[in-house]
């Protein structure tokens, strides 16, 4: 429970841990980034091998009733990984006892993660237009959105999941 409390904190709350400190049994939550292109953040220097962080973008989503005004903003990050990411043998492929604990999270974030102000909420596998297969683990992009946009991801007042609108996608 603990290990899995460390984890699911340590991503989910990612973004806050640098001025917040939240424990889980006396022991500190670290920052894991999905996209693992964070210093300082729990297996980003795990090895040799680095994510390839690619340039960010920002997307200003335009306000469907009042032409010309804006909405809110995405923040979009993208990362690629070696084939040899989450290999403890590099020579080896990364499965069974030669996996390292990035493979884990790899596995867990397949597909496109959404935040909302830098908190992770859901990771999207449904993508239109993309069936998503075992290789793709090996890139990561992170949609960061702005509470305004609230609507077009579908989020209640628990904020547990992102339904993406169509306009979004588009």
């Amino acid at each position: 429970l603990k290990k899995n409390l460390l984890q699911h904190f340590g991503l989910n709350y990612r973004n806050f841990l640098r001025t917040t400190a939240i424990f889980v049994d006396d022991t500190k939550v670290e920052p894991i980034d999905p996209l693992f292109t964070t210093p300082g953040a729990r297996m980003f220097d795990l090895d040799e091998d680095r994510a390839q962080a690619m340039d960010p973008i920002s997307i200003d989503v335009k306000d469907k009733d009042k032409p010309g005004a804006v909405t809110g903003r995405l923040s979009v990050r993208f990362a690629s990984f070696p084939v040899t990411f989450a290999s403890i043998d590099k020579k080896k492929v990364a499965s069974g006892k030669n996996a390292n604990p990035r493979l884990e999270i790899m596995r867990q974030t397949k597909g496109i993660v959404f935040t909302r102000l830098g908190r992770q909420i859901d990771v999207v596998t449904n993508v239109p237009g993309l069936t998503l297969q075992n290789n793709d683990r090996y890139w990561g992009v992170e949609v960061d959105f702005d509470p305004a946009l609230d609507e077009e991801f579908s989020i209640t007042t628990s904020k547990q999941r992102v339904g993406v609108s169509d306009r979004i996608w588009d």
